[in-house]
């Protein structure tokens, strides 16, 4: 029942409240109406003004109320969870939903905390409903952050009171750390400079960061030198960076740098990495140091000139300017000595001198300079770049030139060779030429001889040229003959005698010998014609090729008729592709007991080879002890290399950059016993091969000779551009045999202009021996390394670097330069520093480098013997002479002996001083040049 049955007795008035009194149910069920029914009206019945007032009441239970809490009040950063419930005070049919709102100093939405939901949802029956919070790891140190948990409305419930929760998020962070760097400000001459410290945290905080810090005397003076600073710094939450600004007070005081000190301490919400910045004050009142001398020419003879270092202003410090010298002059006492390589200038003076001094030589020669630079200077600063350049005048005389009156059997047929003589009476500093011609004497020209006319050229050093006339045979009983060479026109050299006689002497009798047979080859023997032979011509594989077998028996007893020193020519003057020269073992033995010389020469090509180089004993032990050199046949070849052959060298040539000047030739040596063969390759010692150059070549536009490499590549091999008979000619010396050809290669780097050793780090590189960067750079300063150098004396003495494992440990085999040292270990070039390290990546000592350079020199045929009077004697010079070490001391000796190296002034060898790049190439330029392997202008 819903309410209670009420009546009463209403007596008149102006209105009356009746009350109904309603029940209380345990559910929650649809408003019921209640009605009032008035009775019995006295004094009338009831009428529309009676009227029923009140709210008619809604049957039921209450709405129910709704409380929160939460399961952890505090949670950590790093994913801390706390559950928020939502509960009625009692069931429900209906859904109860509740709005929450989230405030708190912790931000939402994943920054410090993210929500499961801002809605609770109660289902009709339930009690409880919740959500989440999930607290979120940042780096950022900070104070503990609040969640504040609130209802914001509430559907089918009421709210109960005020209901809130808070929860804690518990930081977890550590505390950034403060640091100082080391700046540094110029002086100034007057006025102040601010010199700024930066103060940095490590990471940016949370919280506001504080750190107090003052000024502290390093070499500096706090009120002279800087102004004192102290106080405080704050970084406001995110914050990562402050400055402390400290003043620098200028002056004009030459002295060294100053420093103060910036120091941080009691640090707030940080710690302290770096507690102290030094500061440092650059002096710039250095005096500015000039060069000037007193002389720009001086002579040979002794004279003198003094080189003098000026400074802009008087110091309170020593000033030491050290001196660097370069140009064609040569130093060390060759053609000029320095008293010092330094100049002092003492506190308070302005100037200091050094002194130059001309060596008298016999040598005539163009005239040559003295570069002098500012290498390095203490205490001062070099205005500009300092250089002079004084000239040393040559004088001495001209050498002159003569030539020598010679003869020569004329023959039956064919022709023979006279050789005159040409020489110059000293050797010479410059290229001496002089014009030559044929004239008839008694001989007449084309019947007797044939003509010739060119012109010599004498590189320094050289003395002696021949020139060669073909004296033309026949049978005819005359008298003896004589031909002319007549000398004319020189250039750096007079001629003392203008005119050489050659005799054709006649040897026919009345009843002249038989003329050999046709394939009799004519074989040379110091340019004398020989029947010693047969020469066959055959075509193989599309290719002509011509065979001199040589008569071993004939040949033998002409040697025997000559002596020692013959050299056996074999000439082939037809046009072929392949020329192969044969003779047996025991002939090639026989030479080498004479130091003899096997010559197989073309129209344009000459192979010259000592029959020592064939080593022939060790070819027989290879084929058995047992094997008499007599049945061994030693076969010379020169031919044109296959089309395959061809077009890898081009490829090679065409990837470099590097133009082909003549097509490649192949040099072969086999040796051949029962069918078995074995190929000569390695030489002990250079063997010659000449090449003609095409006519209309540019002799500019020749670099250097090249070899093939057995891996397919190409590199370099000596090379002189020689002139014979008005004609160019690629004089290649070489330890191997392969394909050969020449090729103009022009190596140009952007750091070397004006360089003391530009020129020879052009043609060091040109025939690439060194290299530069891939930047386009040499970078001559630099030190070289011990792996760089090995490389360098490899390719300058045109070896092939070696293949497989590396010989030392520090040394991998995968290394670009294990086949470099692998080789120079191979040829006795390099030692290390044990049998297991070789210290590549160490940087190579003046000394060492001489070492390498004096074995080398055995190789190149420079002769390095010194007595231990001629070593002492020569370092005697040198004040560091005590610093050579003891194995380095006579190979020091024998560079300087060969000219292949100057002292770093006029009396110091720095043998234990690191050596340039630039060092480096001079010195292997001079080590070729030196050794007649290459020629440079």
């Amino acid at each position: 029942m819903s309410y209670s049955y009420w009546n009463s007795n209403l007596f008149s008035g102006s209105g009356y409240d009746v009350g109904i009194d309603c029940f209380p149910k345990t559910t929650l069920e649809m408003q019921a109406e209640s009605f009032v029914t008035l009775l019995n009206a006295n004094k009338g019945a009831y009428s529309s003004w009676v009227a029923v007032s009140g709210d008619y009441p809604t049957f039921g239970n209450p709405i129910p109320s709704v409380t929160l809490s939460v399961n952890n009040l505090s949670i950590a950063e790093e994913a801390g969870v706390a559950t928020v419930t939502a509960m009625l005070s009692a069931t429900t049919t209906e859904t109860v939903t509740m709005i929450l709102g989230f405030s708190g100093t912790a931000m939402g939405g994943g920054t410090d905390y993210t929500v499961s939901s801002s809605t609770i949802t109660i289902a009709p029956g339930n009690l409880t409903g919740i959500a989440t919070v999930t607290a979120v790891q940042d780096a950022l140190d900070e104070v503990n952050e609040t969640v504040i948990i609130d209802i914001t409305s509430v559907t089918n419930g009421t709210e109960s009171g005020t209901q809130q929760a808070t929860v804690t998020i518990t930081d977890d962070d550590a505390e950034p750390s403060l640091s100082v760097n080391d700046p540094s400000v110029t002086e100034g001459n007057s006025g102040i400079k601010t010199l700024t410290f930066t103060v940095t945290l490590s990471a940016a905080s949370g919280r506001t960061v504080t750190v107090d810090y003052y000024t502290a005397n390093g070499t500096a003076t706090a009120g002279t030198d800087y102004n004192a600073t102290s106080g405080a710094l704050t970084f406001n939450p995110g914050e990562t960076s402050k400055t402390v600004s400290v003043i620098a007070n200028g002056d004009t005081v030459t002295e060294p740098d100053e420093t103060l000190l910036l120091n941080l301490l009691n640090p707030g919400n940080a710690t302290i990495s770096d507690a102290q910045g030094f500061g440092t004050i650059l002096d710039n009142d250095a005096p500015l140091v000039t060069l000037n001398v007193n002389k720009l020419t001086i002579a040979e003879e002794a004279e003198v000139v003094t080189v003098t270092a000026a400074l802009s202003t008087a110091t309170t410090e020593i000033v030491t300017v050290t001196l660097g010298f370069s140009g064609t002059a040569m130093g060390g006492g060759t053609d000029y000595t320095a008293s010092s390589s330094t100049i002092t200038i003492a506190p308070g003076n302005l100037t200091g001198t050094a002194t130059i001094t001309a060596v008298q030589d016999a040598l005539d020669e163009d005239d040559e300079t003295v570069i002098i630079n500012i290498t390095d200077v203490t205490n001062a600063v070099e205005s500009g770049t300092q250089q002079v350049t004084v000239t040393i005048t040559d004088d001495d005389a001209q050498p002159s030139l003569s030539v020598n009156n010679t003869s020569v059997n004329e023959g039956y047929s064919g022709t023979t060779t006279m050789t005159f003589t040409i020489t110059l009476s000293v050797p010479s500093g410059r290229i001496v030429t002089v014009n030559y011609t044929t004239l008839d004497g008694t001989a007449t020209s084309a019947e007797d001889y044939t003509s010739v006319n060119g012109m010599l050229t004498f590189t320094p050093g050289q003395t002696s040229k021949t020139v060669n006339v073909l004296v033309i045979g026949d049978d005819s009983i005359e008298a003896h003959e004589t031909v002319l060479l007549n000398l004319a026109g020189s250039i750096n050299a007079t001629i003392s005698n203008a005119q050489g006689n050659g005799i054709i002497y006649d040897d026919d009798t009345s009843e002249p010998e038989d003329t050999p047979p046709e394939n009799n080859a004519v074989v040379e023997v110091n340019g004398e014609k020989q029947d010693a032979g047969q020469v066959s011509t055959d075509t193989v594989d599309d290719k002509t090729v011509t065979t001199i077998t040589i008569d071993d028996e004939k040949l033998n007893g002409i040697l025997d008729t000559k002596g020692n020193d013959a050299t056996v020519t074999l000439p082939v003057k037809t046009n072929t592709d392949v020329v192969i020269g044969q003779l047996n073992g025991q002939t090639i033995k026989n030479m080498e007991n004479m130091t003899a010389i096997l010559e197989i020469k073309t129209e344009n090509v000459t192979y010259t080879l000592p029959a020592s180089q064939i080593n022939i004993d060790s070819i027989s032990s290879e084929f058995g002890p047992q094997t008499a050199l007599d049945d061994i046949k030693v076969s010379i070849k020169i031919s044109e290399p296959s089309a395959d052959t061809v077009k890898v060298v081009s490829d090679i040539a065409n990837e470099g950059g590097y133009q082909l000047v003549v097509q490649p030739i192949d040099f072969e040596i086999t040796c051949t016993y029962n069918e078995e063969t074995v190929e000569v390759t390695n030489f002990s010692g250079y063997v010659e091969r000449t090449i003609a150059i095409p006519d209309g070549i540019d002799p500019a536009k020749i670099t250097t000779g090249i070899v093939l490499n057995s891996d397919g590549t190409f590199r370099h091999v000596p090379t002189e551009i020689i002139v014979i008979d008005g004609k160019y000619y690629a004089k290649i010396n070489s330890l191997t045999n392969s394909t050969y050809s020449v090729i103009y290669n022009n190596a140009e780097f952007s750091d070397i202009s004006n360089h003391w050793a530009e020129d020879a780090i052009k043609d060091m590189a040109s025939r690439m021996v060194v290299e530069g960067n891939e930047d386009g750079r040499y970078n001559p300063n630099n030190y070289m390394t011990r792996a760089d150098f090995a490389m360098v004396i490899i390719n300058a003495l045109g070896l092939e670097k070696s293949a497989g494992e590396s010989i030392y440990t520090d040394v991998k085999t995968t290394d670009w330069f294990n086949g470099y040292v692998k080789a120079a270990t191979a040829y006795a070039l390099i030692n290390g520093y044990d049998s297991n390290h070789y210290g590549p990546n160490d940087f190579i000592t003046r000394e060492q480098v001489m070492t390498i350079i004096s074995r080398a020199m055995k190789l190149t045929g420079l002769n390095t013997e010194l007595t231990d009077v001629e070593v002492n004697t020569i370092l005697a010079g040198f004040s560091d002479k005590t610093n050579v070490s003891a194995y380095a001391a006579e190979n020091v000796a024998a560079c300087i002996k060969a000219g292949i190296i100057n002292g770093t002034s006029f009396d110091t060898l720095s043998p234990k001083s690191y050596t340039t790049r630039a060092e480096a190439a001079v010195m292997i330029q001079r080590l070729l040049r030196n050794s007649g392997l290459i020629n440079v202008e």
